[in-house]
């Protein structure tokens, strides 16, 4: 019984030692890249040299990444990456599925309260969205569609690329699709480079 008790000790030992020094997942980034790879920092500490030192290849060409351009995690945690060909998802773990491919060229990703994923689709001019079944269909027509964001109200944002004047724009649609066009909001001169996607999990993920 005490060699019992003495193990039962050490196993308790090791799992609070790793619970104080492990990172919380909420407290990761994960950052598109260049290479085609999705990497990760533990943002826990406040000294960037520290938190560069912590960088790690998350997923790569092997798992499916190809030109990524979105991230989004959904409600579960599972960290959806939109690729130049594909939406891929992924776990916890890495293990990655693709869970759409047709029609896709993905700018940019974003869920909304029901897990519907909607995707700025800018080479097929439009807004796709994706439900939790898999049902794709075209959410909204919008040229060069190349942001996309939603709020708790179920309306989605999308940006444009050539906008309406001599800006960018953007639209805000309700859950039907109909759209309100909202004031420029910025200026490119020229086609700048895509900045690198950045997204970190929900704090509150379903069981």
């Amino acid at each position: 019984m005490r060699r019992l008790l003495r193990g039962l000790a050490a196993v308790l030992a090791l799992l609070l030692s790793l619970a104080t020094t492990a990172p919380a997942r909420a407290q990761v980034l994960y950052v598109t890249m260049s290479d085609s790879t999705v990497v990760t920092y533990n943002a826990t500490s406040n000294d960037p040299t520290t938190i560069a030192a912590t960088k790690s290849t998350f997923a790569n060409r092997a798992s499916g990444i190809d030109d990524p351009q979105g991230l989004a995690f959904d409600s579960a945690g599972n960290l959806f990456v939109g690729n130049r060909i594909n939406i891929r998802k992924y776990d916890s773990l890495g293990n990655g599925t693709t869970v759409a491919s047709k029609g896709i060229q993905s700018n940019s990703i974003a869920f909304d309260t029901a897990n519907n994923l909607f995707v700025a689709n800018g080479f097929f001019n439009n807004v796709l969205k994706i439900t939790p079944s898999g049902n794709q269909s075209t959410f909204a027509s919008l040229t060069k569609a190349y942001g996309v964001a939603t709020d708790s109200a179920g309306n989605v944002y999308a940006s444009d690329r050539l906008g309406r004047t001599t800006s960018d724009s953007i639209t805000k649609f309700n859950s039907s699709g109909n759209g309100l066009f909202l004031p420029a909001v910025s200026v490119h001169q020229g086609l700048p480079s895509i900045p690198p996607a950045i997204c970190m999990p929900p704090t509150r993920q379903q069981s």
